[in-house]
């Protein structure tokens, strides 16, 4: 129970020191060229939208997570599943200890990420470049950290695993930049979804 604990205050840790970490390019950004720090939430997105805009996002997302279930299959089918998970050491500490871990996994990726690559990279490279370059510009910054989560996985894993952040990183940018009216928060939600439903998908193969 002790070992539980602590890997879950281990883990709460990380996520509010990744969440700090990714926070500081766009709060550095905007407290620069604003000369204030008032309005950085608004601008990075995280603001109310409109009811709706959640039922399209998490359509949205739904309908894209299909291209993450074929490459899960695959390499269950190739490899008899991935060789990286990053909850395998509570998997086995029970439902309460799991479930927990599961949230915090799904805020730390989800809050963290949605600040950074589309709250802050989307919406300046959007802006700057217009919807399909913008969007694809960020997707490919996106995409560059997810190389490092694969390790030591096989050249079929990294590279599926990579199309697959593109895939959902472009349909974030898209759910942000057409359907939320910019903000991020119906985006943490399905990006929290995604990796959580993935994880249990991934300790169940």
């Amino acid at each position: 129970m002790l070992e539980s604990m602590l890997i879950l205050i281990n883990q709460g840790v990380n996520m509010i020191f990744q969440i700090i970490l990714f926070g500081i390019i766009p709060f550095g950004w905007y407290a620069l060229s604003h000369r204030s720090c008032k309005g950085f939430f608004e601008y990075i997105g995280i603001k109310r939208t409109k009811k709706q805009s959640y039922t399209q996002a998490f359509k949205i997302t739904a309908i894209t997570y299909i291209f993450s279930i074929i490459v899960l299959l695959i390499l269950k089918a190739v490899q008899g599943g991935m060789s990286t998970n990053a909850l395998i050491k509570v998997y086995d500490k029970g439902i309460v200890i799991y479930s927990i871990s599961l949230i915090l996994f799904g805020l730390q990726t989800g809050i963290s990420e949605e600040i950074l690559f589309r709250g802050f990279f989307a919406k300046g490279l959007i802006k700057r470049y217009g919807f399909l370059r913008g969007n694809t510009l960020q997707t490919l910054i996106f995409m560059c950290p997810h190389i490092m989560t694969f390790g030591q996985a096989s050249l079929l894993e990294c590279a599926l695993g990579m199309i697959n952040s593109g895939v959902i990183g472009f349909a974030f940018g898209y759910i942000m930049h057409d359907k939320t009216e910019g903000s991020i928060i119906p985006i943490i939600g399905c990006h929290m979804a995604v990796n959580i439903i993935s994880s249990i998908i991934i300790n169940v193969l």
